[in-house]
């Protein structure tokens, strides 16, 4: 509808048992870091910890 406020999400999640984090705060900042690659890449998305370091991997690789 013309003239609605809109709203998107973006979500950032990691798993505790693929990354074992060390402590509650660094847990908290593996999906902080999804969390802002999420908003970084377009907004209304939802992104793992998982997917962004294996991005990070790759791009490693690339310039390898």
């Amino acid at each position: 509808m013309a003239g609605q406020p809109s709203t998107t999400a973006s979500i950032g999640v990691t798993s505790f048992l693929d990354h074992r984090p060390r402590s509650v705060a660094q847990f908290i900042e593996f999906a902080d870091t999804a969390l802002y690659f999420a908003k970084r890449n377009g907004r209304n998305q939802v992104v793992s910890y998982t997917y962004v370091i294996n991005l990070m991997m790759s791009d490693v690789d690339s310039q390898g």
